[in-house]
């Protein structure tokens, strides 16, 4: 249950992010068709893109390392219940483990898996227009990952079919991995730290010796 509580807890910053940013991509499509404004768009859709990918890299790259940090906190306190027998506070669900930067990212792209398998079951890959469920599902997804769909409609002139939104899958690897390398990257800053303050203990103790 804490496990589930602390991954939910993890959801509100990239759904923020990804609402945000929907906002902006949408007025951004609201620009016009000439050949310049589309080039414009592009441009624009593509910094919205990186700018998303960077914080969502920051945000976890953070995480990772408050991660770590609870993880040494927790064996400190293992050791003192060991030593002790006393009760400690033990924050497990909490502590760094590399998988969890993933996890969260494909929590996070959740609503897409959903909204995709609803799609392609009440539509496939046709190119007519699709069922009201499946424009349901497409628009949902469309609109939560909207900082990757967007790339579909900069051109407001072409027709929406329903495999063009399946262009929102890219969110997917993206949001993965976004938010799961600079979670272990995060993490493995604490652990250089860690290690270059038991390299100046052993210089310091050598050198008092």
């Amino acid at each position: 249950m804490k496990q589930f509580t602390y991954f939910f807890k993890q959801l509100f910053i990239p759904y923020m992010y990804l609402g945000m940013f929907a906002l902006i991509d949408f007025a951004i499509l609201c620009i016009g068709d000439t050949p310049g404004l589309i080039a414009l768009k592009v441009c624009l859709v593509a910094v919205c893109l990186i700018f998303f990918v960077v914080l969502m890299s920051i945000v976890s790259y953070r995480d990772g390392q408050t991660a770590y940090k609870t993880l040494l906190a927790n064996d400190i306190n293992r050791r003192q219940m060991i030593e002790t027998g006393r009760e400690y506070p033990i924050k497990k669900a909490e502590e760094y483990k590399s998988y969890k930067g993933f996890v969260s990212g494909l929590i996070v792209c959740v609503p897409l898996i959903i909204c995709t398998i609803i799609h392609m079951c009440t539509s496939g890959f046709s190119n007519t227009t699709g069922s009201s469920t499946s424009n349901g599902a497409g628009v949902v997804m469309s609109f939560i990952y909207m900082v990757v769909f967007a790339f579909a409609r900069v051109n407001n002139s072409l027709p929406i079919v329903p495999n063009v939104f399946y262009v929102c899958l890219t969110a997917l690897p993206i949001i993965v991995l976004s938010m799961g390398i600079p979670y272990i990257l995060g993490a493995k800053k604490i652990i250089r730290q860690q290690e270059m303050i038991k390299k100046q203990q052993n210089y310091l103790h050598g050198g008092s010796n």
